[in-house]
């Protein structure tokens, strides 16, 4: 959610007249409603991936036990397909401390169901994308969709937390940003 929110900060300021030298964006996927090519082929990888492993599994189960395997998984590819529509979740005030309780019906998180009501609308500027190991990589479509000035793909190692707390890959990361800050500086100077 991170990302998101320094992509906004980046719309408002640019809306407010100020320029924006340097967008980052620290290993965040985009959240929101995406064009449905853009969409198919930032999920055609993981879609793929993950209908082997169900099928390696589902084939490895006693028969008794296919149809409901099936069932489960066709609800989750429903909900991956609802994952995209323009229905945006209703947000109330935030779950209290004392009972942090599924509040927005239809998602374990009250912060994701916030994310997901965020819809994103294409930034005129350019954007320093850092992607981990993870895999985050399949956003590239979308970043690059979104970010209408340019998007630059940073990659470092290390999953989406050890980036930014792994004493091992912080110094990646730092030098990956030193290296975008001081593009962006250039970038500004001679503007």
């Amino acid at each position: 959610m991170g990302g998101l929110i320094a992509y906004e900060i980046a719309q408002q300021l640019v809306r407010s007249g100020r320029r924006v030298a340097m967008l980052g964006i620290l290993d965040s996927a985009p959240i929101g409603v995406v064009p449905w090519g853009l969409y198919a082929l930032s999920m055609r990888r993981y879609l793929s991936d993950r209908w082997r492993f169900h099928f390696l599994r589902w084939w490895g189960l006693p028969l008794r036990e296919r149809f409901n395997y099936f069932r489960g998984r066709w609800k989750a590819l429903c909900y991956w397909l609802s994952v995209n529509s323009t229905k945006a979740p209703v947000i109330t005030a935030p779950p209290p401390k004392e009972n942090p309780a599924q509040s927005v019906p239809g998602f374990n998180d009250y912060y994701v169901a916030v994310a997901a009501a965020y819809r994103m609308r294409p930034y005129q500027g350019s954007a320093d994308v850092f992607l981990c190991d993870a895999g985050n990589s399949k956003w590239r479509w979308y970043w690059k969709y979104m970010v209408r000035g340019g998007a630059a793909f940073h990659h470092v190692k290390g999953g989406h937390l050890e980036t930014n707390t792994s004493p091992e890959h912080v110094a990646g990361l730092a030098k990956a940003l030193a290296k975008a800050l001081k593009r962006g500086e250039e970038k500004e100077r001679a503007t």
